[in-house]
C-alpha cells in the first residue's frame, strides 16, 4: 500500500504581525525607535554629517569641522614691482606682468624667468593716476603667439582704452625691450564707446575673439581677430550703477562667461557679484556674497575661484584680500591675509602665483601644503 506525504503549507503572515516584527527590529532596547546619529551632530564651516561623522570641506579638520587646515605655503618670488596688476604664464613657466610705473608715462610689461630674473619686455606704456594710483596696461593674455593687453590710459595720461596685440614668437628674456607705440593697438576702444573706457580683464571666447571688461563703460565688448571690429556683447548699466566689470572668463562648462563686479564705494562686505553672461548677451545672477571681487579663475575640478582685493573701513584695509572657493551653495577661504593683490594665474601645479599692490610690490607664490 503505497503511503501519501503532503507538504505543509506555511501559515501567512498576518500585515499587523509583519508590522510588529519590523517595529521590534528597528527598536532600541528601551523600546524607543533608533535615534538619528546625526540629530546630536552639529557640522561647522560647512561640513555635512553623515553616519554621524561630519565629512568637512577643503581647508576644515575636526570631530565638527572646527579647526581649519593651511592649504597653502606663501612664498615671495620678487619685490620692487611699481604698481603690478596683470599677470600671465606662458608655456615655459615664464610670468609676464603689467606695472603702472609712477603715473610718468613709464608703465611696462615685464617678465619674470622661473628662476626669478626680472627683464622689461615692452617700457614707455601710458601712465597715469586715478585716485592718486598710477594706473596703465590692465590684463594681460597668452594666445599662442600673440600677447593681449588691456591698456586702460590714452597716451595723453587720460583713461582710455586700447587693446595692444603684440607677436612674442622670437622673444628671448633679455632682448632688448620694445619701446611702446601706437602700431601696437588693434582697436580703440575709447573712440568705438564715445565715452568714458578703462578697459581691465580679457578673456579668449569659444569663436577665438577677445572678450573685454570695461569698467569704465560698464560693458563687456568683443573684438573680432578676423574683421578687427568692435562690438557690444552687453551692458551693466541697468544691473548695478554701483558697480563695474573688472575681470572676464569663459567657462566651457555650461559655456558661458563669467563677470566680476567690483562695488563702488562705499565698498560694502559681501556685494560684489559674479554675473553669468550669455553668449546673446543676456545677463543671469550668478553668484553673490563676495567682497571687492577684482579677478576670477577655474580651479583644477572646476570651481570657480576669486580673488577679492580688500576689505573697506574707512578705506582700504591691508592684509585683507582672500582668495575664495565657490563649492556648491559654500564660499571656502582658501587663502587670507593677501596684501591688495590686483591679479592671480595658477602655476600648474595646483598653486597660485598672486600680484600684490603693497609697499613692496610683490609676486608671491602660493604652493599647496
Amino acid at each position: 500500500m503505497k503511503s501519501s506525504h503532503k507538504s505543509p503549507i506555511p501559515t501567512p503572515i498576518s500585515p499587523f504581525v509583519l508590522f510588529l516584527i519590523l517595529l521590534m527590529a528597528c527598536s532600541s532596547e528601551d523600546g524607543s525607535m533608533s535615534p538619528d546619529p546625526c540629530k546630536a551632530i552639529t557640522c561647522e564651516n560647512g561640513g555635512t554629517c553623515v553616519n554621524g561623522n561630519c565629512e568637512c570641506l577643503n581647508g576644515f579638520s575636526g570631530d565638527n569641522c572646527e579647526n581649519t587646515v593651511p592649504l597653502f605655503t606663501e612664498t615671495v618670488l620678487i619685490t620692487g614691482l611699481e604698481y603690478p596688476h596683470g599677470i600671465e604664464i606662458d608655456s615655459q613657466g615664464d610670468l609676464w606682468v603689467t606695472t603702472a610705473g609712477t603715473a610718468n608715462n613709464d608703465g611696462k610689461i615685464q617678465v619674470i624667468t622661473s628662476d626669478s630674473e626680472l627683464f622689461d619686455f615692452i617700457t614707455n606704456l601710458p601712465s597715469s593716476q586715478r585716485e592718486g594710483v598710477p594706473v596703465s596696461a590692465h590684463d594681460l593674455m597668452i594666445d599662442g603667439d600673440n600677447l593681449w593687453v588691456a591698456l586702460g590710459v590714452e597716451t595723453n595720461a587720460t583713461l582710455g582704452g586700447k587693446l595692444l596685440k603684440i607677436d612674442i614668437s622670437d622673444y628671448q628674456p633679455g632682448n632688448t625691450p620694445l619701446l611702446y607705440d601706437e602700431s601696437m593697438a588693434v582697436a580703440n576702444v575709447t573712440a568705438y564707446v564715445g565715452g568714458e573706457s578703462n578697459i581691465h580683464g580679457l578673456a579668449l571666447g569659444p569663436d577665438g575673439n577677445v572678450y573685454i571688461a570695461d569698467a569704465g563703460a560698464n560693458s563687456i565688448l568683443v573684438f573680432n581677430v578676423n574683421e578687427n571690429e568692435l562690438s557690444t556683447l552687453t551692458e551693466f548699466s541697468d544691473v548695478n550703477i554701483e558697480a563695474v566689470p573688472t575681470e572676464i572668463i569663459y567657462k566651457s562648462d555650461p559655456g558661458t562667461f563669467l563677470v566680476t563686479l567690483f562695488r563702488g564705494s562705499p565698498f560694502l562686505t559681501g556685494q560684489s557679484v559674479i554675473y553669468e553672461v550669455l553668449r546673446n548677451g543676456s545677463i543671469l545672477h550668478g553668484m553673490d556674497g563676495f567682497t571687492g571681487a577684482i579677478d576670477l579663475a577655474e580651479s583644477s575640478n572646476g570651481n570657480i575661484l576669486c580673488l577679492e582685493y580688500a576689505s573697506f573701513s574707512d578705506g582700504f584695509s591691508n592684509n585683507t584680500g582672500k582668495i575664495l572657493e565657490k563649492e556648491g551653495k559654500n564660499i571656502i577661504e582658501l587663502y587670507t591675509g593677501l596684501s591688495f593683490p590686483t591679479s592671480f594665474v595658477s602655476d600648474g601645479n595646483e598653486g597660485y602665483y598672486i600680484t600684490s599692490r603693497n609697499q613692496n610690490g610683490s609676486i608671491i607664490h602660493l604652493q599647496p601644503a
